[in-house]
Parts: structure tokens; C-alpha cells; sequence
């Protein structure tokens, strides 16, 4: 049962914030590049993890026994591309703003490819994990509950904070390493 909770965390966590970040995606780059920029990096990051997620399944099923470091090394790539966004975006980077935008499109499309390729492992290490002492049904709707849980708790907190939307970027790096590890 503490296996479950564990996976449960791992995959609920990361999956509530992405996806709560990337609904107010435009208001967090408010500033930094255009509305109509944001909603295109959003598709990038998501439409590339769906292509990605494919080529994972199938290169998965060549190396079998291997989910847990295969979501592993994923998590820990869309870490690093996250942590140069957040970098980008809050200018730490000594750097033009057109190179900021480049490498933040760049690490934004790298994090979402990686860690959307993550997500159906997550689910595949969860059903080996419950198998014979809980059904799948029930595995998959407690996933998607503390993802939801997370998502709601997420937008509760107000975009600004201090006149900065940047704590969203921060939260959404420190969530991924700490699930990272």
C-alpha cells in the first residue's frame, strides 16, 4: 500500500501542477512574450509529449523491467528543462530577452516533451504495482484525485503574488524535483 502512495505522489504531484501551470501559462508569461506566443508554447509542450509518449511506449516494450528508471531519467530531463525555463523567464540569465524567449521555448517544449512521456509510465508502474490487492479502476481514479486535488489547490493561490507570477515557475521546478527524488 505505501508502494501505491509513493507512485501515487510522484505521478499526482508533478501531473496537478503541469497541469494547473499551463492553464494560466499566458497570465504567468504576461510580460515576458505575447499571449498568442504562451498559447502556442502550451500546444508545443503538450502535442510534443503526446508524439513523445508514443515513441516511449514503444521503445518501452523493448526494455522490459525497466518503468521505474525509464520515468526516472524522464522526470529528471523535464526537470532540467524547467529549471532553465524558470531561469528564462525570471531573467537570471545573463543573455539577450530574444535569446531568453529561445531558450525558454526550447526548455519549456524540452520539459513538457519529457515529462508528458513520463506519464503513461507513471500509470503502467501503478497497475504492476496494485495488481492482485486492488482493482485498476480504483488505482487510476485515486491517480487522478490527487492530481485534481493538486490542480485545485494550485489555483486557489492568487497569479500574483507580491506583483510576480513567478512562484508558479519556482513551485512547479522544486514539485518536480522533489518528485524527481
Amino acid at each position: 500500500m505505501g508502494k501505491f502512495w509513493v507512485i501515487a505522489f510522484c505521478m499526482g504531484m508533478p501531473l496537478g501542477i503541469y497541469q494547473a501551470w499551463t492553464s494560466v501559462l499566458s497570465l504567468n508569461l504576461k510580460g515576458f512574450i505575447s499571449e498568442n506566443a504562451s498559447d502556442w508554447l502550451g500546444t508545443a509542450m503538450t502535442l510534443s509529449g503526446c508524439v513523445g509518449s508514443i515513441a516511449v511506449g514503444m521503445l518501452m516494450d523493448r526494455f522490459a523491467g525497466c518503468l521505474k528508471s525509464a520515468a526516472a531519467v524522464l522526470m529528471s530531463l523535464s526537470c532540467a528543462g524547467f529549471g532553465l525555463f524558470t531561469l528564462c523567464v525570471g531573467s537570471y540569465l545573463p543573455v539577450s530577452h530574444q535569446i531568453e524567449v529561445l531558450l525558454a521555448y526550447v526548455a519549456g517544449v524540452w520539459g513538457g516533451f519529457f515529462f508528458n512521456c513520463s506519464i503513461p509510465l507513471f500509470f503502467e508502474i501503478t497497475m504492476e504495482t496494485i495488481f492482485g490487492w486492488l482493482g485498476e479502476s480504483v488505482a487510476s481514479a485515486t491517480l487522478v484525485m490527487v492530481n485534481t486535488l493538486v490542480q485545485i489547490v494550485f489555483l486557489m493561490v492568487p497569479t500574483k503574488i507580491d506583483g510576480s507570477a513567478q512562484w508558479m515557475n519556482w513551485l512547479t521546478l522544486g514539485l518536480f524535483l522533489l518528485s524527481t527524488t
